[in-house]
This record gives C-alpha cells, sequence and structure tokens, in this order.
C-alpha cells in the first residue's frame, strides 16, 4: 500500500479539529482532511466563517460541523470537546491553527494586547492540547499538530509578543514529543513552516486562522 492510501485509509476513520478554520491556512487544512475522508470539526471564533467552511466541505460530500469556540478560554474548550465526541467521535487528530496578531514596538505594547496574542496562539494550544490528550491516551493513538512560523525560530521587528508566543508553540510541541514519547507508537515535532509572517497596520487584532 503507497503511501497516499496509507493515509487515506486513516483519515477515513478520523475525527479531526482544526481551529481557526474559517478562512487561510485553516480552511484549507479543513477541507484537505475532509476530502481524504476525516469527519471535521471547523472550530472558529467567527460563527459565519466556520460556518462557510462547513458548508464548503458539506457542498464537496464531506461530513464537516462549524463550532464556535475561543481557544483560550477553558470552558469554551471543553465545552467545544463535549460537542465533537457528541456529533462525530472521540477526536483522533488536532490541528491547532488559531491564531491572532499585531505588529508595533514593544515599548508601545499594552498589557490586554499582550495578553489577547498569548491567550490564543500560546494558551489556546496548550488548552486544545490538554484537553484533547486525555482520550488519545486511553487509546494509545492520535496526532496534535501545531501551526508555527519562522517567527518561533527567530525575532523580528515590532513583533515581541507575536515572537514570544510562536517561539512557545515550538518549546511546547518539543516538550510535548518528549513527554509522550513512550505513550504513542510515532511521536514526532514537525519544524514550523517556511511562511513569513504577514504584517499588519497598526495594532489591529487579526482574528481568525492563522496565515503565518
Amino acid at each position: 500500500m503507497d503511501r497516499r492510501a496509507r493515509r487515506a485509509r486513516i483519515l477515513a476513520k478520523a475525527v479531526a479539529i482544526v481551529t481557526g478554520a474559517g478562512r487561510g491556512i485553516g480552511r484549507a487544512i479543513a477541507e484537505a482532511l475532509a476530502a481524504e475522508g476525516a469527519r471535521v470539526a471547523v472550530v472558529d471564533r467567527d460563527r459565519r466563517a466556520a460556518a462557510a467552511t462547513a458548508k464548503r466541505i458539506r457542498a464537496r460530500g464531506g461530513i464537516a460541523i462549524p463550532l464556535v469556540a475561543d481557544v483560550g478560554s477553558p470552558r469554551a474548550v471543553t465545552r467545544m470537546l463535549r460537542v465533537v465526541e457528541r456529533r462525530l467521535g472521540p477526536p483522533s487528530l488536532l490541528v491547532n491553527n488559531a491564531g491572532v496578531g499585531f505588529f508595533k514596538p514593544l515599548v508601545q505594547t499594552t498589557v490586554r494586547e499582550w495578553d489577547a496574542i498569548l491567550d490564543t496562539n500560546l494558551k489556546g494550544v496548550f488548552l486544545c492540547s490538554r484537553a484533547v490528550l486525555a482520550g488519545m491516551l486511553r487509546r494509545r493513538r492520535g496526532t496534535i499538530i501545531h501551526i508555527a512560523s519562522l517567527a518561533g525560530l527567530e525575532g523580528y521587528e515590532e513583533m515581541a509578543a507575536y515572537c514570544a508566543s510562536k517561539f512557545g508553540v515550538v518549546g511546547l510541541a518539543q516538550a510535548m514529543a518528549e513527554e509522550l514519547r513512550s505513550s504513542f507508537e510515532r511521536p514526532a515535532t514537525p519544524p514550523p513552516n517556511g511562511a513569513r509572517p504577514r504584517r499588519s497596520p497598526g495594532s489591529r487584532l487579526a482574528a481568525g486562522s492563522e496565515n503565518v
């Protein structure tokens, strides 16, 4: 069996959660997984965007449900997981893609802005990963993917909060791989993708799916 056929066989039985799936990279990931047969939970803070992605998937014969959740909220993540388990089944794949970003000098960055970045980009990855891990550990199988960035490997001007969040994601992924090495058959830590961070004017928060 070649690699594509093996992947299709695995995904045909998968329940996938994709955060920040309302647009951009998150939408593309959700659609690709559904095309391979996975049942996909399309998670986004934007209700219309999540519904649009799920509609696109269903129009092509896939299975998807839209869910509105703030991944930086423990209660919201708990509720999200309960709905996924009830409507689709226990998740076997989590893609932590949700992210926000603003770009301006560190000295002008407010605590509120710092918290907004870290809550979604790093705390959200922690909360979603922790939520699905209990079931994955019981079943001794599952996959968690963090969407990172070159901003998680090197610093960029006027991007202190964003870089801090992405460095944290890379470190968290590496720590998880070590901690879970004996619990799964094939632990791995993919490197960050090669896309460069996209700048946004001023301090506007760009909510939704990660585009870097």
